[in-house]
This record gives structure tokens, sequence and C-alpha cells, in this order.
């Protein structure tokens, strides 16, 4: 069954600016800020605490505390966050994953999300990555140029109570296609660090464009951001609740309920690249009827 809107949400947005989010100076500093938002007092009890893109600074398998720590901080709440994963293939050849990964309230990962539309020269370099990866080159040069590991598509997670949900990483809400899923989703997370794009239109954009996704499907959106704009918007794309560009908190609100499968979910873009395809040939027919008409006249 779906989940009924309200679910309690909080969004942490720890804005780490970028040409310091990795400094080894500041990561600890960084995840510490991170799990003081977590722990924040709330007006009333959430449900589900959502961190941004990257915001754990260590892999998945890592073994330590940290996704313990996350858990506790959130008080009982299921923890959703961004960071690294690695895993092995069949030959032994390891590989990296930008990755979303929901933890119970014991910090243990119940499901997890690879990205799969990655960023081309800055999750990976084209061609040449490709050619890294399969000769399994090693090394910090291996590493490099094989970049991250795309996951296998979209996915829709079961959360239970929390409904199922989309994940989307980052960029990835700028795509309908990356929507599309044999099952409808209850709603939609985006979780990215806009950080890249300072204070100019960037983040901006990049939530006007995520906010359309929500438009599209019908479904509501929930999007946290490093250092904004992390935000809740309901299924007719309207914005909620906000949590405004370079600012430090967290945002409290309820996720809101779904509308009925809008006409462009239930089809996507297929009508619409059959009626572009079928306006352009009676185009160049009424071009070659024009260029035949005065040798008919003849």
């Amino acid at each position: 069954m779906p989940p009924a809107p309200g679910i309690a949400l909080r969004l942490v947005q720890g804005n780490v600016p970028q040409h310091l989010k990795w400094n080894p100076d500041y990561v600890e500093g960084f995840f510490q800020r991170h799990l003081a938002l977590t722990a924040t007092p709330a007006a009333s009890p959430r449900a589900l605490v959502i961190w941004p893109e990257s915001a754990a600074p260590f892999f998945l398998d890592r073994p330590g505390g940290g996704l313990v720590a996350a858990a506790e901080a959130a008080g009982g709440a299921t923890v959703m966050l961004g960071l690294d994963r690695r895993s092995r293939d069949a030959e032994g050849t390891r590989h990296y994953h930008n990755s979303l990964a929901v933890l119970d309230p014991a910090g243990a990962p119940v499901a997890t999300y690879d990205k799969h539309h990655l960023v081309p020269f800055g999750e990976y370099v084209p061609l040449i990555g490709a050619l890294a990866e399969g000769e399994g080159w090693g090394g910090l040069v291996g590493r490099a140029l094989s970049g991250y590991t795309p996951g296998p598509g979209p996915v829709v997670l079961d959360l239970g109570l929390l409904g199922r949900v989309l994940p989307l990483i980052c960029y990835e809400a700028v795509f309908p296609r990356d929507l599309r899923t044999p099952e409808r989703p209850d709603w939609i997370v985006q979780i990215t660090n806009d950080a890249w794009f300072g204070s100019l239109a960037g983040p901006y954009q990049h939530f006007a464009q995520a906010r359309l996704r929500a438009v599209e499907t019908g479904l509501p959106l929930v999007r946290a951001a490093n250092t904004g704009v992390s935000a809740v918007v309901d299924a007719r794309g309207r914005v909620v609740a906000e949590l405004a560009l370079n600012v430090t908190g967290v945002l409290d609100a309820d996720l809101p309920g779904a509308l009925p499968p809008t006409p462009y979910a239930r089809t996507g873009d297929a009508p619409w690249h059959g009626g572009l395809a079928l306006g352009v040939m009676l185009v160049a027919l009424a071009g070659l009827w024009r260029r035949r008409r005065p040798a008919l006249g003849h």
C-alpha cells in the first residue's frame, strides 16, 4: 500500500564548501556537523532523516562506527545518506560506486542504490576509463581513469511504511528517462552536491529541473542538497518547504501525497517522438509535392 501522506522527514543540509570537502583537516569535522544537525531536537519525532550526496566520508563497507553514529544521532529514525561503495565482480576486479544507502535504527544498511547515469569527465573518463577498468589497471592512475562504475539502472526501493521510493543522485534528476521503472514509486528522493556550482545559477537551475520531474510523474519529490537548495516539492511541482542556498541547517517537513499517474508517466516520450517524426514526414512530403507541382503544370 502507498504510504499515508504526512511521513515526518528531516533533510540535513551540511553546507560543506567544495574546496574543503575532502581536505583531511576538515573531513571529520564536517561529518560531526552532519551528526549534530541530525540530532537537533525536533518539534515532533522524525521518521526519516536524509543526508545529501557523498555526505558520509567513508565507504559503505568500511569497518567502523560511522553508520552506527548516524543512526544514533537520528534517534530511532531511518537514515538515508550518500556515500561511496566498493564491490568486486566475478573476476575479482574492484569497482567503486556513487551510492545511496538506507540504514535501519541500528545503523545496518537495509537498501542501497548505485548511481547509473554518471557525469562524463567528472565521475568517469569516456573511452579511456572503460579501457582502464577493462584492463584492470591498478593504483591511483587506474582509479582516477576508471572512476565510478555505473549501477544497473533506476530502481524502486521498498521501505515498508515509508513507501516505495525512487532514488536519484545528482544530475539524474535532469533526465526524465531516469525515472522510468516498471513499478510506480510512491515518491522521489534526490540527493545531490551542488557545491560545485557555487552561488551562481547552477543550483537554482538544477532545483527547477528536479521540480519538473514531480510535475511529469505526479509524485512528490524530496531533495537533500549539500549547500542547497534542499526542499520538499508536492506532486504538482509546488515547493512545500525549502532551505535556502548556502545555509547550514535542517528542514523538517511532511511528505506530500501523490496524484494519479499523469499521461506522461503512463506513456513516456514515445508519443511525442512519434508525433515529431510524423510532423517531419509531413513537412518532407509537402516539400516534395510543391517541387513536383510546377512540373505537373507543364
